[in-house]
């Protein structure tokens, strides 16, 4: 019964996020090609999502790793719809995310995502990979990053599956760097019903960036596997540590 409540209460805050959101896109989107005012309104309402709950806890570490003067390209693993909103918790960026298209078809989230400004596209396809580089150069041009899952879609499994290269590859042709951030317990919020998990451990580590200069001068497949063992290892000891304060 709870959870039906918090559901019904969020989606008449989102129904209210957008309503917001469109009236700032129409007021200061030509004088904010970067859009900060509106990722400002998506962060605090999404963050507020997490905060809320008294039984819901969050663990950040690594912020001191973050140069909020640059772009990046930010990787983060993919384990559960709560990822999206949780990186929000991300101190001092701006940022936009790839996304399938097919959300945009979600009733309020689609109008968010549009609003918002994420790249939504053909997940597999050429064209797909294309708005990708386009777009996505467009926005790090601005001073905006982007984020993408570089698994590509969702671990089955809570583990974190091969990449992809399209992060790299994109991060490479624009020159920035790479921002790697690691999530655990977003899969858990959720128990197998309908229902919340009311008392739940959520943890995020970020990594130290690989450089502009390091990203253009490393082999990409190289530059995946690197990354991919080191946000491995980092995700074992924030489950490990995730475990020992439940």
């Amino acid at each position: 019964m709870i959870s039906l409540l918090y559901d019904i209460f969020w989606a008449i805050l989102v129904i209210i996020m957008v309503v917001v959101t469109a009236i700032l896109w129409v007021f200061t989107v030509p004088f904010d090609p970067a859009r900060k005012a509106i990722h400002a309104v998506s962060r605090f309402f999404a963050t507020s999502f997490y905060k809320m709950p008294l039984g819901w806890h969050q663990h950040h570490f690594g912020f001191e790793n973050i140069d909020t003067t640059k772009p990046y390209v930010i990787i983060v693993n993919h384990c559960s719809m709560f990822d999206v909103p949780y990186l929000y918790f991300v101190k001092g960026l701006n940022f936009r995310w790839v996304a399938k298209k097919e959300l945009a078809k979600m009733p309020l989230f689609g109008q968010m995502i549009m609003l918002h400004g994420d790249i939504l596209v053909d997940r597999g396809t050429k064209k797909g990979a294309l708005e990708v580089m386009n777009k996505g150069e467009m926005w790090l041009k601005r001073g905006v990053c982007i984020a993408i899952f570089p698994e590509g879609t969702r671990s089955k499994d809570d583990n974190i599956s091969n990449f992809k290269t399209g992060a790299f590859n994109l991060a490479k042709n624009a020159g920035v760097g790479i921002l790697p951030i690691v999530l655990s317990g977003s899969r858990q919020h959720i128990r197998k019903s309908i229902f919340y998990n009311w008392r739940h451990h959520t943890g995020m580590q970020i990594l130290p960036p690989v450089s502009a200069e390091e990203v253009a001068a490393t082999d990409t497949k190289e530059l995946m596997d690197s990354l991919r063992d080191k946000m491995i290892a980092a995700k074992q000891n924030l489950d490990a540590y995730l475990d020992s304060v439940k």
